[in-house]
């Protein structure tokens, strides 16, 4: 049982940390190999991540796109990622009546375009948009951990100064920092940008594992859309004891997950049965289960790209003895 991580396409030390009490590996994409964060790189080196490339054949394209993308938007107020949430699956600088782009035609001498590019490899919008929202977490991600040294500076200082009263003061120094929810940004585009990309490997998930709690509820809702429903399952909490028992338990999961993924839906079945002998920690991370009964992981996925648009991309077998989707939100 190997989760694939979705829809962001970078992971942090804190995701990580959590992951490994619940999970022996975990699959995430990225759009360009040049792009793989360096802590990603030593994840893979160490067999903790996997690492899948599905539009590696077009990252020079992509690499293209997006430095005229970054051109433009030092040209353009607000020229953020925000602009793909109003431009419906197109380049915002490349629309067929811009300036931009009929000054391009005209250099280009009848030659391939940018925009040209985009209608005739779809996979290539998607492309960008997740590696620019990856670039925007990265951002994200490194200010709130300035954020919180400059905090851990300031109540050092307080600590030297007034001792360890500090601690009691109210809404202490701190206090209030972001919790990380810069990545809930533009979740349904994530969400379809990243099916997109998914429906384009051939790897037929086990598992999906998200982050976000905005991520559940947009399941939710798109899947009640096709009359299904998203069961809750339980919550579990890091499992406890020596190295030996957290590996016993992860196997015991995965069976588990394994089953629930399968197996023929039955409500009243006792599926619960592996956790009997979970031993949880007091505190630490919680993965709370979720099953959508009927529904495979690629079927979930291709509700999320229009199967008549004329862009959408080829149907293909799920691949897989996959009954139901398994969906797990990790919370570090």
């Amino acid at each position: 049982m190997q989760p694939l991580f979705f829809p962001f396409t970078s992971v942090d030390h804190c995701l990580m940390d959590a992951a490994s009490g619940f999970l022996e590996k975990m699959t995430v994409y990225q759009v360009s190999a040049a792009a793989i964060p360096e802590r990603m790189k030593a994840w893979q080196d160490n067999q903790q991540l996997d690492i899948r490339l599905p539009l590696k054949h077009h990252e020079k394209a992509i690499a293209s796109l997006l430095r005229e993308y970054r051109a433009w938007a030092q040209q353009h107020q607000g020229g953020d990622l925000s602009f793909f949430k109003t431009q419906g699956g197109h380049i915002p600088f490349f629309d067929d009546s811009s300036v931009a782009q009929i000054r391009k035609e005209i250099k280009a001498g009848g030659e391939e375009t940018s925009a040209t590019r985009v209608k005739n490899t779809p996979d290539l919008y998607p492309g960008v948009f997740l590696q620019m929202a990856q670039d925007l977490d990265e951002q994200s991600r490194e200010i709130a951990g300035d954020l919180e040294s400059q905090a851990a500076q300031e109540r050092e200082l307080m600590k030297n100064l007034k001792g360890d009263a500090v601690d009691d003061m109210p809404g202490g120094l701190g206090a209030g920092m972001p919790s990380g929810d810069e990545e809930a940004y533009m979740i349904p585009e994530r969400m379809t940008a990243w099916a997109r990309i998914a429906l384009a490997d051939d790897l037929a998930p086990s598992m999906l594992i998200t982050s976000q709690p905005a991520v559940i509820d947009d399941l939710a809702e798109r899947i009640l859309e096709g009359s299904k429903e998203m069961l809750f399952l339980r919550t579990l909490t890091s499992p406890a004891g020596n190295p030996g028992r957290v590996s016993q338990c992860r196997e015991a999961l995965s069976a588990f997950l394994g089953d629930m993924r399968t197996q023929a839906w039955d409500g009243e079945k006792e599926w619960l049965h592996f956790d009997r002998d979970w031993k949880s920690t007091a505190t630490g991370a919680r993965l709370s289960l979720y099953v959508i009964p009927g529904m495979t992981p690629r079927a979930l996925l291709e509700g999320y790209v229009a199967s008549d648009g004329p862009d959408a991309p080829a149907g293909k077998a799920d691949g897989s003895d996959a009954r139901n989707t398994v969906v797990g939100f990790l919370e570090p």
